[in-house]
């Protein structure tokens, strides 16, 4: 059964309302949830293989649609994902990484995210003024002054600070962002059951990726997994997301501003160097998703190891033995030694910087 109503699950949770009937036409009748003639469900078999479909299926384009409009018809949710990340090493080997993303939303502007994977712990908070990224493990957070809706955050946060928040595109479907136009293939491959919930599965294809999407039927077409492979990678790494759904739940405005902890230190956020503004043409959905799976050599900062001999100006991802923090002038360093290092977050990840003594 859909977790798509239920208690309010925040506190198991931390360490597209409009009721849309999903008919059945053209190609896409192999999938519906139809009865035979002896009053069973209809085995999984009788679905038409994919390969079989026409190659962009508008009744496949159609039933996305109702998928979008009814997820932007939600005032309020939260969604949490079991996740796995496939990354390539600079060797060229493939490994694979697994963790839990979860967010809660007031729609039009308010957004708590959290990261749990096997390399990063992050908390994001967005309240419609500020956004706040938060490393709890480190004790460190940087805020930076933003405005408009959660759609338009992910985009802001990717193209001005590197930052790409994971299931974006639970938030931009049925929006100009979302790209449904550059879809090249649309099919439906058949029936499929995730958690004991019936879906359709559909397989989707856009630039330099491949998309599998799996529909809950029924009056809430809520997408139930999704798997993203970069196609333009020759070991074409994927992401999986299994979603869970609460729709019932009606979070507190403080929920969505960040309360610094006991401790907690504040950093900067770095901007990156050159903002590329939004480009009508490019498919930033599409490119998302493909850095979100590519070489990890790609997405590596130049940052090297701590010298025993810092070079000012230089940057690493690891401090020294024996620091301690020190705050001058309303900025905290990590003093090590004779040496000062600034703590700063680029994109999410903490870097330090080797400055000149304050």
């Amino acid at each position: 059964m859909a977790k798509s109503k239920g208690t309010d699950p925040v506190s198991r949770a931390r360490p597209f309302l409009i009721p849309i009937a999903l008919a059945c036409a053209g190609m896409l009748l192999a999938g519906c949830a139809t009865t035979a003639a002896d009053g069973s469900a209809p085995a999984a078999e009788s679905a038409q293989p994919a390969q079989a479909a026409i190659e962009r299926d508008p009744a496949v384009i159609d039933r996305l649609g109702q998928m979008s409009a009814y997820l932007r018809s939600l005032k309020s949710f939260q969604v949490t994902s079991q996740t796995t990340v496939d990354e390539v090493l600079e060797s060229g080997r493939k490994v694979q990484f697994g963790g839990t993303v979860g967010h809660r939303y007031v729609a039009p502007d308010k957004l708590h995210t959290f990261v749990r994977t096997d390399r990063l712990w992050r908390d994001f908070y967005y309240d419609g003024k500020t956004l706040t990224q938060v490393a709890p493990q480190m004790n460190y957070y940087a805020s930076v002054p933003l405005a408009g809706s959660v759609a338009s955050l992910f985009g802001t946060l990717s193209r001005d600070y590197g930052v790409e928040l994971p299931l974006a595109d639970l938030f931009t479907w049925g929006t100009a962002e979302d790209g449904i136009d550059r879809v090249s293939s649309a099919t439906l491959v058949g029936p499929a059951s995730i958690d004991g919930t019936d879906c359709d599965h559909f397989a989707l294809r856009r630039g330099g990726v491949d998309w599998q999407v799996w529909v809950q039927r029924g009056a809430q077409p809520l997408p139930r997994k999704l798997v993203m492979t970069a196609t333009d990678v020759p070991q074409q790494p994927q992401y999986t997301a299994q979603l869970n759904w609460f729709t019932a739940i009606r979070p507190r405005a403080r929920e969505f501003t960040y309360a610094p902890a006991r401790g907690a230190i504040r950093i900067i956020q770095v901007p990156t160097v050159k903002p590329q503004p939004p480009a009508a043409s490019a498919d930033a959905n599409a490119n998302r998703h493909r850095r979100a799976v590519a070489p990890a050599a790609a997405a590596k900062a130049k940052a090297t190891a701590p010298a025993s001999t810092p070079v000012i100006g230089s940057v690493t991802r690891t401090l020294p033995p024996a620091c301690v923090p020190v705050q001058m002038s309303g900025v905290v360093y990590q003093q090590c030694r004779g040496s000062y290092y600034q703590p700063q977050y680029v994109g999410t990840m903490v870097q330090y910087l080797v400055v000149s003594p304050p």
